[in-house]
């Protein structure tokens, strides 16, 4: 009976890690998509910014709200939803040609794609074993990373096609994923055994009153740091001279680092894992400075990226976990959801400000990276803090 409990948990973390993978793709599509749709649409770079803030705006608003819903309605719902509505939105764009309504499908894909994550962390977390719990969360969220990875493998591979067929591809494999959610993804346990729905203000009950802004501190500070460099890689490669597929394989030296992280994330992450969220995030920012400092040489700016691949994304696959654990079953997806949403407030302004920099900035590469620092030596700090206060109760 244990075996085939563990049997079900493992295949429905399977299925939730999948739904990552095609959530990564994506989102890190429309980034390698960038440089070919700025050129066919005649735009600069600075003026593309709002396309690639989009779905980072509607995320910022989709999971918070669905994360609440979630619940209340349940996982299982929501996310075979919202796994439609993604997969339905992004083949949309391909048949659209003026730019600005492809930013507003674009923020509507967002605001399913941010409905999407908090729901399949918080069933992760509750379909896991106990102690594994942390782990578990960890583990699927390498599948947002891989799904990256294989956008810019796509990406590369296809570097003679155009932008609509990136998007072809990341819209369909969602709705063929969703067949396979609503044939045998079950409903959280632990959240039908939950009677109890907290209201949104125990989020910032008791000592959540100040975990909870700090955890929005860390998730602003990691997912900017994220979002500017998944967004501006190809683009910023691009400026310092390498050919499109080139750049698209060098962005993708920083996606394979940062599995890297996530799964040395996952063997290091103990029962929330917040001491880990510091020590990486701390470890990139270093790693940012030193890059910056010597972006004058591709070889560094590409091992450089690779190293701040795994210290960056491995700090945020242990922010997922460890908010995960923090919150109890009838607060988990909201809590997650509004850690998630806020992020995106993060995750909108990286790209925008790495639009900025490429309008004042004559060394792009040096400017988006070095500005960088200071936003992940804030998330360390806030996430040690967290962690004295974790052990304290």
């Amino acid at each position: 009976m244990q075996q085939s409990g563990a049997r079900n948990a493992g295949w429905t973390l399977a299925l939730l890690a999948l739904g990552l993978v095609c959530e990564g793709f994506d989102l890190q599509i429309a980034n390698f998509a960038a440089p070919k749709m700025i050129k066919a649409l005649g735009l600069t770079k600075a003026g593309f910014a709002p396309f690639l803030s989009a779905s980072l705006f509607g995320m910022l608003v989709g999971a918070p709200l669905f994360g609440w819903l979630g619940d209340r309605l349940g996982r299982r719902q929501v996310i075979v939803a919202a796994t439609i509505a993604y997969g339905l939105l992004t083949l949309g764009c391909t048949a659209l040609a003026s730019f600005w309504p492809l930013v507003a499908l674009r923020a509507l894909t967002g605001l399913a794609l941010g409905a999407v994550l908090p729901n399949i962390f918080a069933l992760a977390n509750e379909v896991a074993p106990e102690r594994l719990r942390t782990k578990a969360v960890a583990i699927i969220g390498i599948g947002i990373s891989t799904g990256g990875l294989i956008a810019g493998s796509t990406a590369a591979a296809l570097a003679g096609a155009g932008w609509q067929v990136l998007f072809a591809i990341a819209g369909t494999v969602p709705l063929v994923l969703a067949a396979a959610l609503w044939a045998w993804l079950p409903e959280s346990r632990r959240f039908l055994e939950t009677p109890k729905r907290a209201p949104l203000s125990a989020l910032f009950a008791g000592p959540l009153a100040l975990i909870t802004p700090a955890i929005w501190l860390v998730f602003v500070g990691v997912l900017m740091t994220v979002y500017l460099l998944t967004s501006w890689l190809p683009t910023m490669l691009q400026d310092n001279g390498l050919a499109p597929a080139s750049a698209a394989l060098v962005a993708t030296g920083y996606q394979a680092g940062s599995i890297l992280g996530s799964i040395v994330t996952v063997l290091l992450i103990g029962r929330t894992g917040w001491h880990q969220v510091a020590a990486f995030a701390a470890l990139a920012a270093v790693t940012l400075a030193a890059t910056a400092w010597w972006s004058g040489s591709v070889a560094v700016v590409a091992i450089g990226l690779i190293a701040t691949g795994f210290f960056v994304v491995g700090a945020q696959t242990g922010v997922n976990g460890s908010t995960s654990a923090t919150y109890s079953t009838e607060l988990r997806a909201s809590g997650l959801g509004f850690g998630l949403g806020i992020a995106r407030l993060g995750s909108v302004l990286g790209p925008l400000a790495g639009g900025f920099a490429a309008t004042i900035s004559h060394d792009v590469a040096r400017t988006v990276l070095a500005m960088q620092v200071g936003p992940l030596l804030v998330a360390a700090l806030a996430a040690w803090w967290i962690a004295g206060r974790a052990e304290a109760q």
